[in-house]
């Protein structure tokens, strides 16, 4: 048994106040001054439903009613069914979330049958008549929880939140005779409802305000756009800071998913996150599997070396040359652009982008071409290094921001970027960003 809790009517009003704002919020797309998270919303209208069992367990009990009524459980699950693939979801895992709310309340009528058979309900205490009075507020209940659960379940498959969505199941979901199997199943199929990806288009907008976060994918390998400070345990940087300001303007909190440039169109691909900030090249390979939103800095490919080598690597054709030792980190723009114009000399892949300077420094490797901003940092921080080609890029490239193929998601990031830019934040960034990038070690 379950922590039982007191009913009353201003419990019942609360219920169908909660009912009438979700639905109210889901027909008008209006969204409240103060959102209620969606899986709060959706564990509320699960204890709700829970809740009336008491009623109709009475209705029974004074009825001599069956518990089961496989007929019309059915009929529930066949509605519930079609409510799924209107609101985007699958209908298996839907009706399996459906199966076991049904076996829940049946534990919980059972329960207080039970208890029933020992200690009788007050005869005074009215029943509530299940066809006219019960069933519609259940009827209700159902069609309020497809919609809840098309907003919770971009959270429910985060597998990393697993226990805490668990903790906060067993303190909202707290009925009065509701067994800890029935409980668990119950939770459990909660979890696995998915959304029907072969039907439903992305709206990543529409899951970002659903969730209440945003998840912006980042190497932290980057500096100054993406750092790992491994020190405060957090990461740092220009785009860092960029991120949280485009989760301020959707009014959420902002979650950074660690990527690495081999990873990084795979993640993008998986869902992993809603748009990846990390000082991401654009590319048309990229471009063939998501979208960039505008420009927010122009630079390019140069070659960066120790100081005292400057002279003899000042031209492509000085640092083509057999002999020469070119070291390159994998999976990026740096790797695409230095096997597409080193031919002689040699390329060495070295996998840490936060070591990899260090690999000049001591010696081990002659040239890195990276980009422009990079090359200016890194010369900054480290004395030994200096740009190869002094204010001379070798292409010319795009930062931008890597995102799904959501164009309306697209469309509202280029017109908070372009707010930035217009209101002089955009350059404060990148002043403020390289300035404290040059104090990491």
């Amino acid at each position: 048994m379950r922590g039982a809790r007191p009913r009353n009517r201003f419990q019942r009003f609360s219920f169908w106040l909660l009912l009438a704002l979700a639905w109210s919020n889901a027909a008008t797309g209006a969204e409240p001054a103060h959102p209620t998270p969606p899986l709060a919303q959706l564990l509320a209208l699960i204890d709700a439903r829970l809740e009336l069992m008491r009623d109709v367990a009475l209705y029974k009990f004074r009825s001599a009613a069956p518990i089961a009524a496989p007929a019309r459980e059915r009929r529930v699950i066949d509605a519930a069914v079609d409510a799924a693939s209107r609101a985007g979801l699958d209908p298996e895992t839907t009706a399996r979330f459906f199966d076991a709310q049904i076996s829940a309340a049946k534990a919980v009528q059972q329960g207080w049958i039970t208890q029933w058979g020992r200690t009788p309900p007050s005869p005074s205490e009215r029943a509530p008549d299940l066809a006219t009075e019960l069933r519609p507020q259940l009827l209700a209940l159902g069609e309020a929880l497809v919609v809840a659960l098309a907003g919770a379940e971009p959270t429910l498959r985060e597998a990393a939140l697993v226990d805490a969505h668990r903790s906060q199941f067993n303190s909202s979901v707290a009925v009065e005779h509701l067994t800890a199997p029935a409980a668990n199943s119950l939770f459990d199929a909660m979890l696995a409802v998915r959304a029907n990806r072969s039907a439903q288009t992305v709206n990543v907008l529409h899951a970002v305000l659903a969730r209440g976060y945003l998840r912006v994918g980042t190497t932290g390998d980057y500096p100054p756009f993406s750092h790992w400070d491994a020190s405060a345990g957090r990461f740092v940087g220009i785009d860092i800071a960029m991120s949280e300001k485009l989760a301020q303007s959707l009014n959420v909190e902002v979650r950074h998913v660690r990527t690495s440039w081999p990873a990084l169109m795979a993640d993008l691909t998986a869902g992993r996150f809603d748009i990846a900030m990390s000082g991401v090249t654009h590319t048309l390979e990229r471009q063939r599997q998501g979208l960039f939103s505008g420009a927010y800095h122009l630079g390019g490919k140069t070659p960066i070396v120790r100081c005292t080598d400057v002279d003899r690597f000042s031209g492509m054709d000085r640092i083509d040359q057999p002999g020469v030792r070119v070291v390159v980190n994998p999976g990026g723009t740096n790797e695409v652009f230095t096997r597409r114009h080193i031919q002689s000399a040699s390329i060495r892949i070295h996998p840490d982008n936060t070591t990899i300077f260090s690999e000049l420094v001591r010696g081990a490797a002659d040239v890195m071409f990276t980009d422009d901003i990079e090359v200016r940092l890194q010369s900054r921080l480290r004395p030994r290094l200096c740009p190869a080609m002094p204010d001379h890029t070798l292409t010319k490239t795009r930062k931008a921001y890597l995102l799904p193929t959501d164009l309306l998601w697209k469309a509202y990031v280029d017109a908070w970027l372009e707010e930035q830019r217009l209101s002089g934040a955009l350059e404060r960034d990148f002043e403020e960003g390289l300035e404290k990038a040059a104090t990491l070690r």
